[in-house]
């Protein structure tokens, strides 16, 4: 987050100010089984899952008390990448009738903010950008056995 209010000492005909705010963040979760596993389990739950709130803001401001005329500019930049994995290559025996899921959900939110203003100038121009650079790869990935007598669920998604 970035920003600062500007300060009126009288006298000015004119204000300027600006922020920028750039925030970059690289998240990765994976599981994994190997081939060379061996399951048996009443059920299994195989999940790999990213639930992050990013929030990254900018706000310009000025003051002009006697009138003059203002101009600022904020832009909010994030760049988000994630990888969510889940790999499942081993040998899965159920019993029961449990049932087996294997899933990998990124559920994360991004929130990108910017907004500029002028206060007791005569003439004013300001403006907001807020940009988001997003790269999701989510995927779910069975190359095993499975051998159950009950509800198989295998998935990927990807909301938020």
């Amino acid at each position: 987050s970035a920003g600062l209010s500007g300060t009126s000492t009288g006298g000015e005909k004119g204000g300027y100010g600006g922020a920028l705010s750039i925030l970059t963040v690289n998240s990765t979760a994976r599981t994994e089984i190997d081939s060379d596993a061996t399951i048996t389990l009443e059920n299994l739950e195989q999940r790999t899952e990213q639930d992050l709130l990013i929030v990254n803001t900018a706000r310009a401001h000025v003051q002009n008390d006697d009138g003059g005329s203002g101009l600022n500019i904020a832009v909010a930049i994030t760049d988000y990448t994630a990888v969510t994995e889940s790999i499942n290559a081993g040998d899965n025996e159920g019993r029961g009738t449990e049932g087996i899921a294997i899933r990998a959900d990124d559920k994360t939110s991004v929130v990108t903010l910017a907004g500029s203003g002028s206060l007791d100038a005569d003439k004013g121009f300001a403006i907001g950008v807020a940009v988001n650079l997003t790269d999701r790869q989510t995927t779910t990935t069975f190359t095993g056995d499975i051998n159950v007598d009950a509800e198989i669920d295998i998935g990927a998604s990807t909301t938020g």
